[in-house]
């Protein structure tokens, strides 16, 4: 989780979607999120983040 300068928290988290590592950014909005970024997780997060999902 990160703080920017306005105050706005974003929130970056991992997760599997077909077969693939991918690498979300959201924050959030009331009752609500926003996805401000998601792409598939490069090598080092796949060989770091793997273990911990079971993948």
């Amino acid at each position: 989780m990160t703080v920017r300068s306005n105050g706005e928290v974003r929130i970056i988290c991992y997760g599997v979607l077909a077969d693939r590592i991918v690498v979300v950014g959201y924050t959030p909005r009331g009752a609500d999120r926003h996805v401000f970024s998601m792409r598939k997780a490069n090598a080092c997060e796949q060989a770091r983040i793997a273990p911990l999902l079971e993948v």
